[in-house]
């Protein structure tokens, strides 16, 4: 078994997704006044006989919206299934955003 570690500086309530060859970083806190992003950056990992050899961060395709502490699933579709979260900070935070579900292909 080989052990990997990635080196990122991931937002505030960013949430993060794994599949065969990539990892995904999307959404979160961006700065202490409580921005939050609609960002996603992806690694892309190659697996070899003799090492795990990872390329630069890109930034991928947005979330639909900025948001952050919510769920990432990846479905055997290729899809990623993000649910919940936060849309804001304090008493402007909707809360109808927790209950929406979004398929991401990103």
């Amino acid at each position: 078994m080989t052990v990997v570690y990635i080196l990122c500086v991931c937002p505030l309530g960013a949430s993060s997704v794994l599949t065969d060859d990539t990892v995904w970083v999307l959404g979160g806190v961006i700065d202490s006044l409580g921005t939050l992003t609609n960002s996603t950056e992806t690694l892309f990992i190659k697996n070899n006989a003799d090492a795990v050899q990872s390329e630069k961060w890109v930034a991928g395709e947005p979330l639909p919206l900025p948001l952050s502490h919510f769920c990432t699933a990846q479905l055997r579709d290729g899809e990623t299934l993000i649910c919940g979260g936060d849309q804001g900070a304090g008493p402007a935070l909707d809360p109808m955003t927790r209950r929406h579900a979004w398929l991401y292909n990103g």
